[in-house]
């Protein structure tokens, strides 16, 4: 954070973004796990007991009680942007709730019905900063270390692959091969999602697949042989079905690869 990353807090007062009350405060995202670079935002988790009145936030949906999660964004001398969310401490117990051991053998785990920020807040909580109080932050790195959240992160991926494989194959039964192709581009996404939540990297943002594949190191696909089915090297336009064909192939060999929980079936 070019030295600026011990003043923080100093920067959010400056700004007026510091409560007069709150639990802990944090950093997360790509800058503090080291992948981002100059044009990256720098991006801020407030943990609050009461909601924040703001008519400068800009509001983002969670699928939690309540709705809404108020994020203020400024750009700080040095131009970088940064995004600051305010969390209720109840939001985060909810959020903890969805991913308990037994919402794996619901009908329905709940971490399907997981919005991108509620993700990213898991996401980013393993190798999160703090930036004050950090006993909080702690304590709840230590109970999330407790829950099947890559379990239930590989189930989500898994739920979606199926529904996108089962249209590759029904597209490719109707002759309907180029639809069939770009389906198959977004089955190989979440196949990839369900290895590499399984080896305990997942996230919503596609940007990161390189970096998390690496990071993984998943011995079910290598990264040149994904690398190679990612950037399409062995398509043929004049016989696009057999690209289609071995995607669909790799898909479900790492659907039936993975390793979940002992008690999940999938």
């Amino acid at each position: 954070m070019d030295g600026r990353f011990g003043d923080c807090l100093g920067e959010l007062e400056r700004h007026g973004l510091v409560p007069s009350s709150y639990e802990s405060i944090f950093a997360g995202g790509s800058l503090v796990r080291g992948w981002g670079n100059e044009r990256s935002d720098f991006d801020v988790y407030v943990i609050v007991t009461e909601p924040r009145e703001s008519e400068s936030a800009q509001i983002d949906s969670v699928a939690l009680h309540p709705d809404s999660l108020p994020v203020e964004s400024f750009y700080a001398d040095d131009g970088r942007r940064w995004d600051v969310e305010y969390w209720l401490e109840t939001q985060v117990d909810q959020l903890f709730a969805k991913i308990s051991p037994d919402t794996l053998t619901s009908i329905q785990p709940a971490a399907k019905r997981m919005m991108d920020a509620e993700v990213a807040f898991l996401e980013r909580l393993s190798y999160a900063a703090p930036i004050a109080k950090e006993e909080w932050l702690e304590e709840r790195k230590r109970e999330v270390a407790g829950l099947p959240l890559t379990s239930m992160m590989a189930l989500r991926a898994l739920h979606m692959l199926d529904i996108y494989t089962e249209d590759v194959v029904g597209q490719l039964k109707a002759d309907d091969v180029r639809s069939a192709v770009l389906t198959a581009k977004i089955a190989l996404r979440y196949a990839v999602d369900a290895l590499l939540a399984s080896h305990g990297e997942f996230g919503e943002s596609p940007k990161w697949f390189a970096r998390r594949y690496l990071a993984a190191d998943p011995t079910e696909l290598s990264f040149d042989d994904w690398w190679a089915l990612e950037t399409m090297r062995s398509y043929d336009p004049a016989a696009p079905e057999r690209w289609v064909e071995e995607v669909l192939t790799t898909c479900q060999r790492i659907a039936s690869e993975i390793s979940v929980a002992p008690e999940v079936t999938v």
